[in-house]
C-alpha cells in the first residue's frame, strides 16, 4: 500500500501510532473498548479474530507488555499494515499477524488455544445490504448470513478451557452469538454500550468463559457521551489512557 493511501494516528493519547488505511475501513473506538474488557494476566497468550490493522492487540500490549499474541485478518492491506503496526510500535516480537480468512484452514494456529480470544466480527449481512463493490470498508463490515455462527465457533476453538471469549457487536446479533455460545461457553457477561443516557444501545460486549457454568448476567453497562457530547470521564480514562474495562 502507498504510504499516501495512509494515515498515522495517534493512539491512546499518544502513546501508540496507527497506521490506517486514509480511505475505506478506518478503525474506531470499538476494538478499543475491546481489549479493555479483557481480562488479561502477566504473560498470557492473545487471538484477535478479525484483527483489521491490530488497533486492538496495540492496546492490549499498553496495558501489559509481557503478553504474546496472534492476529488473523482476511484483508491483505489490512494485514500488511497491522504488521507494520506491531514493528513501528516495536511489538513486532509481541504479536504475529496472519493473513487469512478463518473459513478456510489455517495451519499457523491449527490445534492452538489461547487465553483469550477476542474479536470484532463484521456486522451487516451481505444480503441485507446493497453495495456496488467490495470496498475495504464494506468488506470488513460485511457477513453472510450464518457466518456469524461460524465466526463465534471458530473463536470457541481456540479458546483454552476456562479462558475468555469476548465479542463486540451490535444488539440486533445478541440472540445468534447466545445461541452460539450455549452449552459450550458459561459465565457470559453482557455489556452494553449506551451512546447517551436515555437511548437504546447500539452495541454490546459480551464476555464468557469456555466450558463454565453460571448464568448469564445483564451488567449496566457504559454511558458513552454526556448530553453535549463530550466523553464521560471514565469512557476518557479507557479512550486516551488505555484503562481497563471491568465487566
Amino acid at each position: 500500500m502507498n504510504m499516501h493511501d495512509t494515515t498515522t494516528d495517534a493512539l491512546l493519547g499518544g502513546r501508540l501510532q496507527l497506521t490506517q488505511p486514509l480511505k475505506g475501513y478506518r478503525a474506531g473506538n470499538d476494538p478499543v473498548f475491546l481489549a479493555a474488557s479483557i481480562p488479561i494476566k502477566q504473560g498470557e497468550h492473545v487471538l484477535d479474530v478479525g484483527t483489521g490493522v491490530g488497533t486492538a492487540l496495540l492496546c492490549l500490549a499498553a496495558r501489559d507488555n509481557s503478553i504474546k499474541g496472534v492476529g488473523v485478518e482476511v484483508q491483505e492491506n489490512l494485514a500488511t499494515l497491522a504488521l507494520q503496526n506491531t514493528e513501528q510500535n516495536n511489538l513486532d516480537q509481541t504479536f504475529t499477524i496472519i493473513k487469512a480468512d478463518i473459513f478456510e484452514k489455517i495451519d499457523q494456529i491449527k490445534g492452538l488455544q489461547f487465553n483469550h480470544v477476542l474479536s470484532n466480527p463484521p456486522f451487516f449481512e451481505s444480503e441485507k445490504t446493497t453495495v456496488s463493490s467490495l470496498s475495504s470498508k464494506k468488506l470488513g463490515r460485511m457477513i453472510e448470513k450464518g457466518d456469524l455462527q461460524r465466526w463465534v465457533s471458530f473463536c470457541i476453538k481456540h479458546v483454552r478451557p476456562k479462558g475468555t471469549i469476548t465479542l463486540i457487536y451490535r444488539t440486533e446479533g445478541i440472540v445468534e452469538i447466545l445461541k452460539t455460545l450455549d452449552g459450550k461457553v458459561g459465565d457470559i457477561k453482557i455489556f452494553p454500550l449506551w451512546s447517551k443516557r436515555g437511548e437504546p444501545a447500539k452495541r454490546f460486549i459480551i464476555q464468557g468463559r469456555n466450558g463454565a457454568k453460571g448464568p448469564p448476567q445483564l451488567l449496566a453497562g457504559l454511558v458513552l457521551h454526556d448530553r453535549d457530547g463530550t466523553y464521560y470521564p471514565e469512557v476518557d480514562k479507557i479512550l486516551r489512557h488505555g484503562a481497563a474495562l471491568k465487566l
